[in-house]
């Protein structure tokens, strides 16, 4: 899962910075048809290098455990919400850095590109000997440090004061995020094989992404209206902080009561 973690996030984090160097050189349509055929060549490499081995699973007539079911798992839940939370906090970073960083301290697109890819790059590197520190030590306390450095990162976006501080406070987003990923992902395998539903397991890890993505954007699309632009980065650091403790929360066994 590390592994697989480190692509996605590498590939991520190219992007805005490819993105940027070409919008300054180029004009912004040349770095959407670059994008275009990025994705053209990708879904092409796949389909001739891939798509031919790919086999589905043998039936095995059993129904597909309910949905429900899985959302009662206290676990399943808290998992999915810290998902949610951390990238509600990547959906501040993606929407509003580049508005702030521009507003504030007239940043060029290629230095902006820069600093949205350094977090996520950073996170993707460190994803394999994290998913290897994630197999041999505690997984929930893992993902609560990286929780806490995500928190202080958020943090730091608003305290920034030029282009260093606000590439130091993606570092640390970068770091908090890659010790928070790879255990969860760790989680949600193991749940997905005891519950044997994996893909559903991971259907919603995914829609907990997606919805943080939503959540946290529109959410800091509406206070920056309401408040000072800064503002929105406290407000993601509140968020991560209270998604932590649910987490916790779910994650700890409850006691029996004696009758």
């Amino acid at each position: 899962m590390g592994l697989f973690n480190m692509s996605t996030f590498i590939g991520l984090s190219l992007g805005p910075v490819i993105g940027g160097t070409i919008s300054d050189r180029f004009g912004l349509d040349t770095a959407f048809i670059t994008m275009g055929i990025l994705a053209l060549f990708s879904f092409l490499f796949s389909l001739f290098s891939a798509a031919h081995r790919i086999r589905a699973d043998e039936f095995t007539g059993k129904p597909p455990v309910p949905w429900m079911m899985l959302m009662r798992d206290r676990e399943i839940d808290g998992i999915v919400l810290f998902r949610l939370v951390y990238t509600a906090c990547i959906g501040i970073i993606w929407g509003f850095l580049p508005v702030f960083a521009s507003a504030e301290f007239s940043l060029s697109a290629s230095s902006i590109g820069i600093l949205v890819m350094v977090g996520v790059f950073t996170s993707g590197v460190l994803q394999i000997p994290m998913g290897y520190i994630a197999d041999r030590r505690n997984k929930k306390w893992m993902i609560t440090l990286g929780g806490l450095l995500v928190t202080g990162s958020m943090l730091l976006f608003e305290w920034a004061a030029g282009f260093r501080d606000l590439f130091s406070a993606n570092i640390l987003f970068g770091i908090g995020g890659s010790m928070c990923m790879a255990p969860l992902m760790a989680i949600a395998v193991q749940k997905g094989s005891q519950t044997k539903a994996m893909g559903s397991v991971m259907a919603l890890l995914t829609m907990g992404h997606s919805l943080g993505m939503m959540a946290g954007a529109f959410l800091a699309g509406i206070l920056m209206d309401l408040f000072e632009m800064r503002k929105i980065f406290s407000f993601g650091a509140m968020m991560m902080l209270g998604g932590l403790l649910l987490f916790l929360l779910c994650l700890t066994p409850r006691r029996n009561r004696a009758g």
